[in-house]
């Protein structure tokens, strides 16, 4: 059951890895034609706000609590983390820039979300604690979430820096090489860290999301 419940546990990060994925590859492999493009950044913007909203309809308070439509769940994590990068690219224009942005990013969604953890969604500005903190229900706030999703940009800058013209076997390389990296993070941060949960343990989070890049690798060689 243990292994089980491991293994069910890689679905939503490698669902959020493979939407940052595509963002490097639809946005960032060519950033001046993206944002040259009529419409394309306010599309952008609706259908991460689509993704949000869908999130919330699925949650439709029907003989449930009105608490249980005001969680985060995996959609408005995804929509508002791509709205988030999408705002990066506006503002910076350079890719290399959204992509360091990101890495930053993620570092702190996977460092803050045990203090996250501890924050009390109740009162007037619960709907939106609801986006940091799991005490209201929420099943994927952004801390750590997010981190996948911002993470997988980062992996498409280094494994598909060409996009789908980079050679397979480069790919397969540098994203096995960082599935070991992030393997070893894992084992570095797990000395020291004092384990909590393991929906908001860095070590945790980052032993997952070594496994799915290190899968994705053996998907690009094959």
């Amino acid at each position: 059951f243990e292994a089980w419940s491991f293994a069910r546990g890689l679905t939503s990060v490698a669902f959020l890895f493979a939407a940052g994925l595509a963002f490097h590859l639809t946005t960032l492999v060519d950033l001046p034609r993206h944002l040259a493009a009529t419409g394309a950044v306010k599309k952008r913007f609706k259908r991460a706000a689509m993704l949000v909203a869908i999130g919330y309809v699925l949650h439709t308070p029907i003989g449930t609590p009105l608490a249980q439509f005001l969680i985060v769940d995996v959609l408005q994590c995804i929509g508002v983390t791509l709205a988030i990068v999408e705002l990066l690219a506006v503002l910076h224009r350079r890719a290399s820039l959204v992509v360091v942005a990101s890495g930053v990013l993620a570092a702190v969604c996977i460092a803050c979300a045990p203090l996250a953890a501890s924050v009390d969604a109740a009162g007037p500005l619960g709907f939106l604690l609801n986006y940091v903190t799991r005490t209201g229900g929420s099943l994927f706030p952004l801390a750590p979430y997010s981190a996948n999703l911002l993470l997988g940009i980062v992996a498409g800058a280094i494994a598909l820096p060409h996009g789908a013209r980079t050679p397979r076997r480069a790919t397969f390389t540098r994203l096995a090489l960082l599935a070991l990296l992030l393997y070893g993070a894992y084992t570095l941060v797990a000395r020291f860290e004092t384990l909590q949960n393991p929906q908001v343990d860095a070590g945790y989070a980052l032993l997952k999301l070594a496994i799915v890049v290190a899968v994705s690798a053996l998907l690009a060689l094959l």
